[in-house]
Formats: C-alpha cells, structure tokens, sequence
C-alpha cells in the first residue's frame, strides 16, 4: 500500500481528550486542575538558599543564581556581588591591620631582647679595639652569648610573626576567586551551625 491509497489528514495524528467520566471531568473544570485548560505557565527556578552558587537580592529577597546579571525583579545583582566583594576586601584589610598591631605589641619585648645581645656583642668588640692586640678566647666566649639570645630572639620572633607573614601573603595574592570561594565557606558554615 502507497501514501496515495489514504487520504492526506490520515497521516496527521491529533491528541485526543480523553474522558473517564462526566462527573470526573466536571470537577476538575471546578477545581482548576484539567490540565488541559490550565494556563501553562514556566516553572521558574532558583537555587537552594545553601547553594553556593546562590545570592540573595536584596531587593525581592529572592534567591537567585551567581551567573545572573540581574535578578527577576530587575535589581542589578552583579553590582551587589561586587559590593559585597569591596566589603570583604575592607574587612580583610581592616583584620589584617587589627593583626599586625596584636602582633607588634607581642614583639616589642623581644626588640629589648634583641638590644641584650648587642651589648654583648660590643663588649667584645670595644675590648678588641682598644685593650688587645690579638683576638683572644675571651673574646669568642662573649660573642657565644651573643650568637645565643639574638638566635634565639629571631626564631620566637619569626614563630610569633607567622600569622602576620601568612596574611601579607594572602592579601598581596588574593583575587575574585579567593572571595567567591570564601564566601561559598562562609555559607557552608552558616547552614552547619
């Protein structure tokens, strides 16, 4: 059999409305909920508010994708995830600041340290200049003293000043990326607590 033998509206398949019963249909045209007469309407989705790829507008309070230039309700969401960005980037520096004064008060006790070992170190050196002829051993045991406390003084304050040296690092390298990654931390810490 050929395509010519049926007539052209044969090969045109039409959905059909089908009816369980009248009453059925009857109620379903009441209670809005015939699927067929509902208006369709587009399922609009959002990200979870967990999501870290997640912002809330601050104008709907909607929660809404990063990617989004701008949110359903039209507020411009990039501009709020750069303003909140600047806010992060004072708020590290304004931590990193608060750290290196805590930090220097904790050093200055060993600067006093520091200036004990250089007496020691001039006491050799003046005995040299004008008392001696020859370097002695005398000499070499008050630089021993010397070597030790200013040794010493230089590893506490390094060890004392390695959270300073970490966030001078941090804040010479951060970049976008680092706050996007901080905050999606932030978020994830909230939702635990």
């Amino acid at each position: 059999m050929s395509d010519t033998d049926f007539p052209a509206d044969v090969h045109v398949l039409r959905p059909r409305k089908v009816s369980v019963s009248k009453q059925v249909d009857r109620f379903l045209d009441e209670q809005g909920l015939d699927q067929s007469r509902a208006p369709k309407r587009a399922e609009e989705t959002r990200p979870n508010a967990e999501n870290m790829n997640s912002i809330h507008c601050r104008s709907c309070g909607e929660v809404e994708y990063l990617t989004r230039v701008d949110c359903r309700c039209g507020n411009y969401l990039r501009g709020q995830l750069e303003d909140e960005y600047l806010e992060w980037e004072q708020q590290l520096h304004a931590d990193h600041n608060k750290l290196s004064e805590f930090i220097e008060i904790r050093i200055r006790p060993l600067r006093y340290f520091l200036a004990l070992s250089t007496i020691f170190m001039l006491i050799p050196l003046l005995q040299l200049t004008f008392w001696s002829d020859s370097f002695s051993l005398e000499i070499l045991v008050w630089f021993i003293p010397a070597l030790l406390v200013g040794g010493i003084a230089i590893l506490v304050e390094k060890y004392v000043g390695r959270p300073l040296t970490l966030s001078t690092q941090y804040i010479e390298n951060y970049t976008f990326e680092f706050f996007l990654e901080d905050r999606s931390t932030r978020k994830k810490e909230a939702f635990i607590c």
